[in-house]
């Protein structure tokens, strides 16, 4: 189940690897309503006022921008701030999940076999979008070789809209792993109004390093992920974003990059790990496959992440 990763925070900000930040103010409100249904379905009614400044400097081409045209009448009216309502409508359906109730939360517990969500969103900044968004996630046992888990999900948006309204695939510019964003891409980079996303993972559970005798009492195990994102944007969409479209020159004036979409070929990435070092974390090796045109992007790295095992 995708879940945006939030690198807003003391620990993430420390660690964020020597690329350009791009710090965004961002004030939200929300109230939302939840239904639990049995047999594994829920429903959920979000109500959320938001607004989104990036903080840089366009004019002086300076740190991370948003230069949206809302008219293409007035191609001299620029916005650089969002101010966006949205009324959100969410179904899932999860078999065989188990939970348990507290006073205020809810705990998942035990494996799911799968996970299906659909999601529609009416937004509006001065002008109306709608947004459209499906996911299905699942596990397979794969004896004797491991377990394998899988996320796909898509969606489309309608109507003319700022690019951080769009979809925005979920880069990572910190040394820890996310398991739901893309490791190897920065963010804001991959953007589209229409978009598709695979993450797949296998869990070979200590095939290969049990057999290590040396290794074998640390109970090590490896893990393996692929990712890719594919994306597109409207005509419409692209003229109102073209002063944000991709521009490799734009790093070495300390400026946002830009973002691009990838309709022609996907953007792809690698993972080679190891899980369960004492018992609570990971580390794992990223190779980016391609788009390594922007100055900023880097072709191999590492992560590490806390994922406890038992």
């Amino acid at each position: 189940e995708a879940i945006a990763v939030n690198n807003a925070n003391l620990f993430s900000n420390f660690y964020r690897r020597p690329v350009l930040q791009k710090l965004m103010a961002v004030n939200e409100a929300k109230v939302f309503y939840e239904n639990f249904m049995k047999k594994g379905w829920s429903n959920r009614i979000t109500l959320l006022n938001r607004t989104m400044q990036p903080l840089g400097d366009f004019a002086q081409q300076r740190g991370f921008n948003l230069a949206f045209m809302p008219s293409p009448d007035a191609p001299t009216r620029i916005d650089s701030t969002i101010h966006t309502t949205e009324a959100i409508f969410k179904i899932r359906y999860a078999h065989g999940e188990k939970y348990i109730d507290g006073a205020f939360n809810r705990l998942k517990v035990g494996k799911r076999d799968f996970v299906f969500q659909a999601q529609y969103s009416l937004g509006n900044y001065g002008k109306t979008y709608h947004k459209f968004e499906v996911g299905i996630g699942g596990y397979f046992d794969i004896n004797p070789i491991g377990r394998m888990n899988f996320q796909l999900d898509a969606g489309q948006t309608f109507g003319l809209a700022p690019f951080l309204l769009l979809h925005v695939a979920e880069g990572n510019e910190t040394y820890f792993y996310s398991k739901q964003g893309f490791n190897g891409m920065n963010r804001y980079e991959f953007a589209g109004d229409r978009y598709v996303t695979l993450a797949v993972t296998h869990h070979f559970g200590g095939l290969l390093l049990n057999k290590i005798p040396l290794l074998r009492k640390l109970n090590l195990r490896e893990v393996a992920t692929f990712k890719a994102f594919m994306s597109d944007m409207s005509p419409e969409n692209l003229a109102a974003n073209s002063l944000n479209i991709f521009n490799p020159r734009a790093v070495r004036r300390n400026n946002y990059a830009g973002f691009r979409t990838c309709s022609t070929t996907p953007y792809m990435e690698a993972t080679v790990g190891i899980e369960n070092i004492f018992k609570v974390l990971r580390v794992d090796a990223v190779w980016r496959l391609n788009y390594l045109d922007n100055p900023e992007a880097a072709r191999f790295k590492f992560h590490v992440g806390f994922d406890f095992q038992f």
